[in-house]
């Protein structure tokens, strides 16, 4: 009886004990893997955190054809950046940037020749819209110092980068027996520029975050440009309308938006991109897709993303740290030599993360609540960060320090105080 009785309070006991702390339990932020999908590689990346949501063979080298354009945008816009050259520049067109004989539909070219200076935005432009191989070509040698091997540059930037074990052969994504002048010696005709879906997205992220206008460019039905002479042309970005003309053909039941992106296409690397893709809530992802299918399908690699990205919010849900927002931990800082002692903080940027349930995610200080080295601050300006909470959470390999981290902000201004005000706060508090 009394065997009875324990089994029955045990019982109840376990009955009482909230299920909610089983569930806590099994809450992941891993990535979901996307290894049922017909492709290559694949990618989904939240652009405010960086989050890594879904990948399927990330790692893995491949083909990247013309996605290789990244990497000379890259190098363009941080030479922009530190001076060296400007948007304004007249690039001058030598042999090696000069396709003009070549066909257009098998090499993406604009019609400059030897001789010929373009501005330095309109090519930048025509690389990213068009894929203008000519184009990467000609920027990829304006920016190698005098003296060095453009293969050197693209190789330094990818080192810069941290893209180890990619391959950089030539600056528009061509096969070596392809690269026409850029042909390089020594080295196989079937080589050709390789990096990894994660690598892929570590250039875009980069590119984002340095004003390279990807998504303003993506919006325009058409790009102009002009030539030596003064002879202005203007060209329908094909991209546009395989998105556009498509759009209501694909199999898109949650309503996500391709905003731009770089695509590449080769028989060798198959249809891929690199994309900039928002759902019906807002949200904004990198969806990368590497072997989509034949070359030629085109609007495959596009219906790739967006299949990419809804297997994420099928089995993610997004956790949003607006920018304003207030945190229980920390909810304040105290700044012992100054008037108002105690400053509020609040999120500084619109960080977004991902969880296998709907769960809040906790936060907690990873700076300390004590800040007597602070003597005035200015309303928004940082002041603290906060780690969130995640289980399992993999981060694009960018700005390893706010990997999960959310920046905070003075909710108020903070003004200097006397010694003695300062004396009696560190007694006393």
């Amino acid at each position: 009886m009394r065997i009875i009785k324990t089994m029955i309070t045990i019982g109840i006991v376990l009955s009482l004990i909230p299920t909610t702390a089983f569930a806590a339990e099994t809450t992941t932020a891993a990535p979901i893997s996307l290894d049922k999908m017909n492709v290559r590689s694949a990618m989904v990346i939240d652009l405010t955190s960086g989050q890594i949501i879904g990948e399927k063979n990330a790692d893995e080298q491949v083909p990247i054809a013309s996605q290789s354009k990244m990497l000379v945008a890259y190098g363009v816009l941080k030479q922009i950046q530190a001076g060296k050259i400007k948007w304004t520049d007249k690039v001058p067109i030598t042999k090696y940037s000069d396709l003009h004989d070549q066909d257009a539909k098998l090499f993406s070219h604009i019609a400059m020749k030897t001789g010929d200076k373009i501005l330095l935005r309109d090519l930048y432009n025509v690389m990213m819209t068009l894929s203008a191989n000519d184009a990467a070509f000609a920027l990829a040698e304006y920016i190698t110092p005098k003296g060095q091997k453009v293969q050197t540059t693209l190789q330094d930037l990818a080192s810069e980068l941290n893209l180890k074990g990619s391959k950089w052969y030539n600056a528009a994504g061509q096969k070596n027996s392809d690269a026409f002048a850029n042909q390089l010696a020594n080295v196989p005709d079937t080589a050709e520029n390789t990096a990894s879906a994660r690598q892929l997205g570590m250039m875009m992220w980069h590119l984002l975050n340095m004003n390279s206008r990807i998504i303003e460019l993506d919006q325009l039905p058409n790009i102009s440009y002009t030539m030596s002479g003064g002879y202005v042309v203007q060209e329908k970005i094909e991209h546009w309308y395989e998105v556009m003309n498509q759009m209501p053909n694909y199999s898109n039941p949650k309503k996500i938006n391709i905003l731009g992106g770089k695509t590449g296409s080769t028989p060798e690397a198959g249809g891929s991109f690199t994309g900039i893709l928002e759902d019906k809530s807002g949200h904004r992802f990198l969806s990368i897709i590497n072997g989509a299918g034949d070359y030629q399908n085109k609007p495959l690699r596009y219906q790739e993303a967006i299949n990419a990205v809804a297997l994420v919010l099928d089995q993610r849900y997004p956790h949003t740290f607006k920018s304003g927002q207030n945190l229980t931990n920390p909810a304040a800082i105290k700044l012992p030599a100054t008037k108002q002692f105690t400053l509020p903080v609040q999120v500084a940027k619109t960080k977004v993360f991902w969880t296998s349930d709907k769960d809040n995610l906790t936060t907690q200080a990873t700076t300390s609540d004590w800040q007597p080295h602070l003597k005035s601050v200015k309303k928004n300006q940082p002041v603290a960060t906060a780690k969130v909470n995640l289980k399992g959470a993999h981060f694009l390999n960018v700005k390893p320090a706010e990997h999960g981290q959310l920046n905070l902000s003075a909710k108020t201004s903070a003004s200097p105080t006397n010694w003695f005000v300062k004396t009696w706060h560190q007694l006393w508090h």
